[in-house]
């Protein structure tokens, strides 16, 4: 999607921007996209919002010091984007951001993402990590086609589907492979389209197992480029990653990462593999290797007005802070958490919120009393009607060691259930607390 939205210009002769701060151009993302291809630079959009007392310090203190001004000069087309209109709104969900400020470092060839900083950054971490993003953009501007392909990638995929229906599987695997080649070898095709192909030939090798086989042989050889290589090999990442996503076998990413974690702690393959599966590494209780995301804790209420001045982003406003939540549990850091919750419920008192938080704190692996009032207030809330949320209450009670109430609360909703299905779900959760189920 274009992104239309134009940004305070910051060079000399302008007049509009946050004055002394790094030199941003005055145009639109997708200009400064166009323009960075064609420079040989990578792309910094600083997201910001309004108030927001964060993103003036970054502007006071980090963007406006003279070493970033001429580390930024050298080295991107710098843009920034308001988050307070439409287009800056559809900027944020198709970058999935959540925080402002956050700096995005793209690589203009498929507006692939580098890396990606959250909330105030210092001079000296800004530096490390805009270098750290220009190093991984020339590694793969170097790489990249001069000359990419003018046949588009959908096509190339509709051949081999064309192919396979027609019963040419090993001609349509030939197509593929191509395709995949391609991708590798150009960034604008690798950020858009890997998955659906590689989630395609995983299609394919249900019923030609060369299909199979040669997806394993990709990822094997990924692996041990990553494995073997102290620069990060982007596109060794995208191919490890994606299969063992299209094969639900993310356990072997985490696997990898332990091993290079262990290795060296602080590589850049060891970053930039751990952002890629930042979400199996959350849902997996993994909260120390995605401590970095604890910055979110600072924006909560920027996050939560993104969700009342836009009602369709309300119940991802919720949920996202509510994941929040759980982080900050989950590192030890009640006090923080306490503290996010209290803003959610501020926002808004619902079932919704109250079963987001309970959930979360069960999730967190170390819930809070507050858990407990929490589950039966979205109970209540529903007349406790709702099964999934009398079942959530019973698991958070399990978790806090009241095994009996969980399975009297559960065996209590039973005897009301208003359908046979409310009816099932109760069984269920109580066959889980390890209770015999009710005649």
């Amino acid at each position: 999607m274009g992104i239309g939205l134009f940004v305070a210009a910051l060079l000399a002769g302008s007049a509009v921007g946050q004055e002394g701060a790094a030199a941003f151009q005055s145009e639109t993302v997708a200009q400064a996209l166009a323009r960075g291809r064609g420079a040989g630079r990578s792309v910094m959009v600083v997201v910001a919002g309004s108030p927001c007392a964060d993103c003036d310090r970054l502007d006071a203190e980090t963007l406006a010091e003279e070493s970033v001004k001429a580390w930024v000069n050298a080295h991107c087309v710098a843009v920034r984007v308001e988050t307070a209109t439409d287009v800056g709104r559809s900027f944020l969900q198709q970058w999935d951001v959540d925080t402002v400020p956050t700096v995005l470092f793209l690589n203009p060839h498929g507006a692939a993402e580098l890396r990606r900083m959250h909330g105030f950054v210092g001079v000296s971490d800004f530096l490390e990590g805009a270098t750290e993003a220009f190093d991984a953009f020339a590694s793969d501007f170097a790489a990249a086609e001069p000359s990419p392909p003018k046949s588009p990638p959908q096509d190339m995929i509709e051949r081999g589907k064309q192919l396979a229906a027609a019963g040419q599987r090993a001609e349509a695997l030939d197509e593929y492979v191509a395709c995949l080649d391609a991708y590798l070898r150009n960034v604008d095709f690798r950020s858009k389209y890997m998955t659906p192909l590689i989630e395609t030939i995983v299609r394919l090798g249900e019923e030609y197992p060369p299909a199979a086989q040669t997806l394993l042989a990709r990822r094997a050889e990924a692996e041990g480029k990553l494995r073997g290589s102290r620069q990060v090999d982007v596109g060794a990442l995208y191919v490890f990653v994606r299969v063992n996503e299209a094969l639900d076998e993310t356990d072997l990413s985490i696997a990898l990462y332990d091993e290079l974690k262990e290795q060296a702690p602080d590589g850049r393959t060891t970053t930039a593999l751990a952002r890629l599966i930042y979400r199996p590494l959350f849902d997996a209780g993994r909260f120390r290797d995605v401590s970095y995301a604890a910055e979110h804790a600072t924006q909560v209420g920027a996050r939560l007005k993104m969700g009342k001045d836009n009602p369709a982003e309300r119940e991802n406003s919720i949920r996202l802070v509510a994941e929040i939540y759980r982080l900050l549990l989950g590192l030890g850091r009640p006090a923080e958490a306490e503290q996010v919750a209290g803003q959610l419920l501020t926002f808004e008192e619902s079932a919704l919120t109250y079963s987001a938080l309970a959930e979360n704190a069960v999730l967190s692996g170390q819930p809070p009393a507050a858990a407990l009032d929490f589950a039966q207030r979205a109970v209540d809330i529903t007349d406790g009607l709702d099964a999934k949320l009398v079942c959530l209450y019973a698991r958070v009670a399990a978790a806090q060691g009241l095994r009996q109430q969980a399975v009297a609360r559960i065996e209590s909703a039973m005897d009301c259930a208003p359908t046979e299905e409310s009816r099932k779900v109760l069984t269920e959760c109580l066959t889980g607390l390890g209770a015999p189920a009710s005649p």
